[in-house]
C-alpha cells in the first residue's frame, strides 16, 4: 500500500474455509494502526536494547501488508479463525558500543517486525497464532 492505494493483492489460501462469523467486518483506520503500531514497535524490540549494549536502534519500515492470519481458537489445534491484519516489514539496524553494526532484514527473513490485529488493534505473534 502507498499514498495512491492498495497496489498489490496476492491470494494464498491453504485452509479449508467454515462459517463466516461476521461478513462485513470494520477494519480499524489507518490513523489508529499507525498510532498502535508506533507504541507497538518500541515495546516489541524493547529486549533488544535490554539485552544488547547498543549504541543505537534504527528502526524502518520499507513495506506493510494487509493480509489475513489465522488466530487459534481457545484449546484448539485444529481450527481459527481467518483475521485481517496489517504486517510490517523493513530493517533493524543495531549499533553497539564497539561500533560493530548489525542488520537485520525482516523481508528476506519473510518475519514481520510487528502484526497488528485490523479489527481491534492488538499486536499478533504469526507464530503462536495469536
Amino acid at each position: 500500500m502507498d499514498d495512491t492505494g492498495i497496489y498489490r493483492f496476492d491470494w494464498v489460501s491453504p485452509y479449508k474455509i467454515g462459517k463466516t462469523l461476521v461478513e462485513n467486518a470494520q477494519l480499524l483506520s489507518p490513523d489508529i494502526i499507525k498510532d498502535n503500531f508506533d507504541k507497538m514497535i518500541i515495546n516489541n524490540n524493547a529486549f533488544i536494547v535490554d539485552e544488547m549494549d547498543l549504541r543505537s536502534l534504527t528502526i524502518e519500515i520499507s513495506q506493510v501488508f494487509l493480509g489475513l492470519q489465522r488466530i487459534a481458537e481457545q484449546d484448539s489445534v485444529d481450527s481459527g479463525l481467518l483475521v485481517p491484519i496489517w504486517s510490517f516489514f523493513g530493517t533493524l539496524r543495531y549499533e553497539l558500543s564497539d561500533g560493530t553494526i548489525e542488520t537485520y532484514d525482516s523481508l528476506v527473513q519473510a518475519n514481520p517486525l510487528l502484526v497488528i490485529n485490523a479489527i481491534d488493534g492488538t499486536m499478533v505473534d504469526p507464530i503462536k497464532g495469536y
